[in-house]
């Protein structure tokens, strides 16, 4: 149920927009936590019920959820037939929410993509209410149309869609980028003002993600246990009494994703296969447990090949996991792997960053601005297949238990978690506060 909404007589309003899952928005919910912790502001969280946001938020008085109603699921291969009633759908039930459904904002803060059609109503529901309008400009989401075709009917969406953003995107009173990269981007195909726009990176939220102690480690392992299938439950018992008894115990190496197209797990699952060749012909080569987290369209055929491999010594599982067992998820880990590839190339991994609030280093592929997110042999290593994902995992663990390497680039993020550079807060209030006045 929707909680009924906060009124008070507070100082600034803030209709935070996402046209999709609250709970799978990560970003949206750190920007509304941040705005309530402005004295005597309040903020309408505008987007789909799905899965449980985070308790932070949901437990705030000054945050009301104010939940959208969804097209109905249809099947994907009609989407061509149903396509423009759903965004004509998607624009009636977002503007009446902006016009009708909250209080006068003073700003409105939108996450795109998506851009259609959320762009053009934010837009006209700023001007109609007289509200400042803030585009958190998450990647371009006419690029995520676009697969290698630029002729037909999927070439004449991509450059509508392109359009689109480009003309309901540049009009707004101010500009969130990802990265620096995306910030230039902007600049140079739709002249966004670089004057108007900030740069305000991911970080994790130092109340959510934080590293674990051993003992806090052995206590979400007893705590997951119970609640997982048979299989997953003997493997977690394994990494407790491992902890507990000094046992030999797997390494835990985790990844999240949203499985869609734009992250190839089949390089995990290849280099997967690879170590488990090298454990078979060297019995001092750790098992691994290597957990996959999140939801998404692509998770059952990859669930039916992780069924289909013949493994011994490596052990793989999927899981979706509540808000706050995420980042313990994260802290139990010995590595984490991401597989995420921009669609624009100028957007960088969430999940990488949440990895960094754990002290957790991350195995990330390579494109064209992840330097900006993960430095390799500093913070993380990165790779470009599932030969050299194989191959960095083998030296890892090569000299398991004593990680040496992995302790090594912990020490490093802990360092830079000491001065603040993976602050969310920190960040947020020094680049973000500033334009809600």
């Amino acid at each position: 149920p929707v909680r009924p909404r906060y009124v008070s007589l507070c100082r600034m309003r803030v209709a935070v927009v996402v046209l999709g899952d609250i709970g799978r928005s990560p970003r949206m919910q750190y920007h509304s936590l941040s705005l309530v912790a402005k004295p005597d502001t309040h903020v309408d969280l505008i987007g789909y019920k799905g899965k449980d946001p985070h308790p932070l938020v949901v437990n705030n008085p000054n945050i009301n959820l104010c939940h959208i109603p969804q097209f109905p699921a249809l099947p994907r291969i009609m989407f061509p037939l149903y396509a423009p009633l759903k965004v004509l759908f998607q624009s009636l039930m977002l503007l009446w929410m902006l016009l009708f459904g909250i209080s006068k904002p003073d700003y409105i803060l939108v996450q795109t993509p998506p851009a259609i059609p959320t762009l053009p109503i934010v837009q006209l529901a700023s001007w109609w209410r007289g509200s400042k309008l803030v585009i958190d400009w998450h990647n371009l989401g006419y690029t995520l149309l676009y697969m290698g075709e630029t002729k037909g009917l999927r070439g004449l969406l991509v450059r509508f869609a392109q359009w689109v953003e480009g003309r309901y995107g540049a009009g707004a009173h101010w500009n969130f980028t990802v990265t620096q990269a995306e910030a230039d981007l902007l600049h140079a195909m739709w002249g966004i003002d670089k004057q108007r726009t900030t740069v305000l990176y991911d970080k994790p939220d130092e109340k959510i993600f934080q590293p674990f102690t051993i003992a806090q480690r052995q206590d979400f392992a007893y705590e997951l246990a119970p609640l997982l299938p048979e299989a997953d439950k003997k493997k977690f018992i394994e990494y407790h009494d491992g902890l507990t008894a000094g046992r030999p115990r797997p390494a835990l190496v985790v990844s999240s994703t949203s499985w869609t197209p734009d992250e190839n797990f089949d390089i995990l699952l290849e280099a997967v296969e690879k170590c488990e060749q090298h454990a078979r012909a060297n019995n001092q080569f750790p098992s691994i447990m290597f957990v996959i987290t999140g939801d998404g369209p692509l998770r059952p055929m990859y669930e039916k090949k992780i069924a289909a491999m013949n493994l011994k010594k490596m052990y793989v599982t999927t899981m979706w996991l509540k808000a706050e067992h995420y980042p313990k998820m994260l802290a139990c880990a010995d590595v984490g792997v991401s597989l995420h590839t921009s669609s624009s190339g100028v957007d960088l991994p969430m999940k990488v960053v949440d990895m960094m609030g754990c002290a957790l280093p991350a195995l990330a592929i390579d494109f064209s601005c992840l330097i900006e997110l993960v430095q390799d042999g500093t913070n993380g290593r990165v790779f470009r297949d599932s030969e050299g994902l194989a191959h960095l995992l083998q030296e890892l663990f090569g000299e398991w238990p004593e990680k040496r390497q992995l302790n090594k680039l912990k020490d490093n993020i802990l360092d830079k978690k000491k001065q603040g550079s993976y602050s969310w807060t920190k960040n947020w209030k020094t680049y973000a506060s500033p334009i809600f006045k």
